[in-house]
């Protein structure tokens, strides 16, 4: 079995187009965070926010990453590290202004920023509760360094997520695309479904055609994506996620998500096995029917 790895190349425009839009989405989301967090009086809320702030920098620095064609997680994940890092910075660079409403300007100069944090490490700059006194030193600072590492290591995170399995076509220069559940195969009322699943993962592909095709009240499938490149026939791959409903005790459904196999690599002619994958469950019911008919016809064949 072959599966798909990124082959470490990258485009020449690749690093300019992916630095520069994480800096301008680093740009951006600082200045709307510390606006936001500064407004926004609720510490969950305010968790969620840097997360998010930090997420979204990740979006933007994929989305540069996949135009111009970088195909080297290295260097991927140093440009998402580093938009972290200045989405970081731009959001002290706002902080006065969002924090003083006489400070109508952002402050860019290193140097103010850091008398301005030594200010708020020895006099605080919010506080706990209505009646609680200014959080300074050492725990502010901590929540300062925690509150950066959230920024960059979500900015970091989304990038690897997003970028890692996302096939690059080498023949066509071209990112593939993906058919998200181009066939749902039913796991219910299969006794042997362990041992087909087992099978599968072992790259056992006809494996597919003994599965039902999976129906919408099914609490259980199998749900197969195939990735191709347009003009190519080599870029073929599938990945296969076992989808599983539970009921939890409030009797809402959750869903679980096993991934079985990821980007393995397809023949042509394993494309249209994938495609023509499943039986319907009412071709069981007609086959003794099917059989009879053929039978009769065999017959009627030996007596003419």
């Amino acid at each position: 079995m072959r599966f798909y790895q990124h082959s470490g190349r990258c485009g020449i425009m690749g690093v300019p187009m992916a630095a520069a839009a994480g800096a301008v989405a680093a740009l951006v989301l600082g200045a709307a965070y510390t606006f936001a967090t500064n407004w926004v009086p609720f510490v969950y809320l305010n968790c969620l926010l840097t997360l998010g702030s930090g997420a979204l920098v990740g979006v933007a620095v994929t989305w540069g990453a996949r135009m111009g064609k970088i195909r080297n997680m290295p260097i991927a994940l140093a440009v998402g590290g580093a938009a972290g890092v200045l989405a970081v910075y731009f959001a002290w660079v706002f902080d006065p202004m969002a924090r003083f409403s006489d400070i109508n300007q952002p402050i860019w100069d290193v140097q103010i920023l850091w008398e301005y944090m030594k200010l708020g490490y020895e006099k605080g700059f919010w506080s706990i509760g209505h009646s609680g006194g200014a959080v300074t030193g050492v725990v502010l600072a901590g929540v300062w360094v925690v509150e950066a590492g959230l920024i960059i290591a979500a900015s970091v995170f989304l990038v690897h997520a997003l970028l890692r399995d996302k096939p690059f076509c080498e023949e066509m220069e071209q990112w593939t695309t993906t058919e998200h559940d181009a066939v749902q195969l039913s796991l219910v009322d299969d006794d042997a479904v362990d041992a087909k699943l087992q099978r599968l993962v072992h790259g056992d592909l006809d494996v597919l055609g003994e599965f039902y095709l999976g129906e919408d009240d099914d609490m259980a499938v199998l749900c197969l994506d195939l990735t191709t490149s347009p003009g190519c026939s080599v870029c073929n791959f599938l990945t296969v996620r076992c989808v599983r409903t539970v009921m939890n005790k409030k009797g809402k459904p959750s869903k679980s998500v096993d991934a079985l196999l990821t980007n393995l690599q397809l023949t042509p002619e394993e494309v249209a096995m994938v495609r023509a994958a499943g039986v319907p469950r009412w071709a069981e019911a007609l086959a003794p029917e099917v059989d009879a008919e053929a039978e009769l016809e065999r017959e009627s064949q030996v007596q003419a």
